[in-house]
């Protein structure tokens, strides 16, 4: 291994959160947006009134006759005045305790339409009621507001013009006394004159100006309209907070998922396997179900099948040479793998032998060559039997050696000298010795790998996990055998299964149905027959010619096979023979390495 990081990269961890984490993220954003909505129901609703207030220009006011500004700043001034204290607290006056004076200015708002000079006042309450109350005393006391504003305004210059009328008048009456002395010379009546004139000239205005002041028209505005209360509505909406909770929910997915994915070592696929340094050979698909054929060595739809024997020729160049071909954790379909390799090996030209050693494996290697019920392994670890002997041919150019009857109980003795020579000894006649052995978690899988040369992972995406990949790596360098890569096998897909779907209604109408040995005692039990022990069911389907014909029962071949615990037949010549001949341990290899 290349000594892979332990951790994710953090750039991956949004992508494979994504991609491996639906579900939760999916239940995030339900659970979000149902919240949303719930929170939505459950709050206050409120009911909004609006009125529309025509506004005069007027005196004392920003939206005045004397204004020298743009309107439209001035009548965005006067939304200013709508809200003033004096109009909240003449609203609040109004209200009474119906609403709180300190959410009133909350509750309020005032827009200037365009090309209009007219407020648009909206005011928010709980109930329609009080909202139409509530826009009626904003506008009437903003009203209210803005003519007591002008008012008081005229009213002081009105008293500023009658104050300078008293001085004036002060001045008038005073010159107009010293003018009626006696005893004044010519120039100063002139003068006295003159200012008698001026004085009485300077009331005049004066007099005018109070009654320009006092005759000036003050009319605010009116209420053009007044709308009535709109539906009742959730302070937010409901679609805003369902939104909301949306968003909140695939947030929180989000994170969720990649903190899951953080701590999550398992390999999801082959990406992630070559991420973690070890150097992916193929990526095969697992089987739809346990008991499907092989692949047929000469078939063009398994290009990773072909691949995987380009991989394996190329990174063992020193033939002969031996192999081990095991997982990494359960259930990895090793032994299907090691028998499709094998039979494509052989195809191929290269002179293979298959040793099954995997006692874990359903179904076997050796039941998926078919040599289920045939003395092999075991019998050479426990009896010391001959291993050529043995041999069965599985393929062109290929040979296999089954386990036996009872492997597990012989694989205490992996280690013994009997598995290492007869390794050594089909080494002497074949190309390539591939042994398929329990996952490498398993102590027995770990001892196999103490007569290979070589090590083929299989790994199961999403069950493999990156420790149980450092730990065979690390079982593998105490054993000195070199792991040349890995199988990384994949869920099928939805079109494999269908395809097997209906391969298996074909088979059901087309071919015989075969009854395995675990349901051979539901058979006794439902209708007693006499059969062979141990034999093998065929049923055959009864052929139906048209509704109204009669349907026969089906037909039950039983084929008589040898008993497992009956002592081994002697070889005949119609056994399987050797397709090298028999050499001792003392006989030099080809080429290569002696492991």
């Amino acid at each position: 291994m290349a000594g892979g990081q332990a951790t994710p990269f953090r750039s991956q961890l949004l992508v494979q959160a994504l991609r491996y984490r639906k579900p939760l993220i999916t239940v995030c954003v339900l659970l979000g947006t149902l919240l949303g909505v719930g929170a939505a129901q459950l709050m206050p609703q409120s009911y909004k009134a609006s009125t529309t207030v025509l506004i005069i220009p007027l005196s004392g006011n920003p939206y005045s006759p004397e204004g020298r500004g743009d309107d439209l700043i001035n009548l965005a001034s006067e939304t200013q005045l709508v809200t003033a204290d004096t109009v909240m607290n003449r609203v609040a006056s109004t209200l009474g305790g119906s609403v709180d004076r300190a959410s009133i200015p909350d509750r309020v708002t005032v827009e200037v339409p365009a090309n209009t000079q007219t407020l648009l006042i909206t005011f928010t309450a709980g109930d329609p009621d009080t909202a139409s109350k509530g826009a009626a005393a904003f506008a009437n006391s903003y009203l209210t507001y803005r003519r007591n504003r002008s008012e008081s305004i005229i009213d002081g210059k009105i008293k500023q013009v009658e104050e300078q009328s008293a001085k004036v008048d002060a001045s008038l009456r005073k010159a107009t006394n010293d003018l009626s002395s006696g005893k004044l010379s010519s120039a100063r009546r002139t003068y006295l004159t003159q200012r008698v004139t001026q004085f009485t000239n300077q009331l005049a205005v004066l007099e005018e100006q109070a009654n320009d002041l006092a005759s000036t028209p003050i009319f605010p505005g009116q209420v053009i309209s007044s709308a009535p209360a709109s539906s009742g509505s959730s302070l937010l909406g409901t679609p805003e907070l369902g939104v909301a909770g949306l968003l909140a929910g695939l947030l929180g997915g989000l994170g969720l998922g990649m903190l899951r994915e953080y701590g999550d070592d398992r390999l999801r696929d082959a990406e992630s396997v070559e991420r973690y340094g070890v150097p992916v050979l193929a990526v095969r698909s697992m089987p739809v179900q346990p008991y499907e054929p092989l692949t047929t060595p000469d078939s063009q739809d398994d290009e990773e099948l072909r691949k995987l024997r380009v991989a394996v020729l190329t990174r063992i160049t020193d033939m002969p040479a031996s192999m081990l071909v095991a997982g990494v954790s359960g259930n990895d379909h090793a032994a299907r793998l090691s028998a499709d390799l094998a039979l494509a090996l052989g195809a191929g030209g290269t002179e293979t032998i298959l040793i099954d050693a995997d006692h874990t494996a359903t179904p076997s290697a050796s039941a998926l060559l078919g040599a289920t019920i045939q003395r092999g392994l075991t019998d050479v670890l426990l009896d010391h039997d001959d291993p050529q002997a043995l041999l069965r041919e599985a393929g062109p150019q290929t040979q296999l050696l089954p386990q036996g009857t009872d492997l597990k109980n012989a694989s205490s003795h992996f280690l013994g000298r009997g598995l290492f020579q007869t390794v050594n000894v089909f080494r002497h006649g074949a190309d390539l010795v591939i042994v398929t052995g329990p996952p490498l978690d398993d102590p027995d899988g770990q001892a196999l790998n103490m007569v290979s040369y070589a090590t083929l992972l299989v790994i199961t995406a999403g069950v493999t996990r990156r420790r149980e990949v450092r730990a065979a790596y690390a079982q593998a360098e105490q054993a000195e055998a070199k792991i040349i890569g890995a199988v990384v096998l994949t869920p099928p897909s939805r079109r494999e299964l269908r395809a097997a779907a209906a391969r298996e209604a074909s088979r059901a109408t087309a071919e015989p149905i075969l009854v395995e040995s675990s349901v051979m005692s539901a058979i006794s039990a439902a209708e007693p027959r006499d059969r062979a022990d141990e034999a093998e069911v065929v049923i055959e389907d009864p052929e139906v010619v048209d509704e109204d014909a009669v349907v026969e029962e089906p037909e039950i071949v039983v084929l008589d096979l040898p008993d497992p615990d009956d002592e081994p037949r002697p070889m005949t010549d119609e056994a399987p023979t050797m397709a090298f001949p028999r050499i001792n341990n003392d006989t030099p290899a080809k080429t290569g390495r002696s492991k």
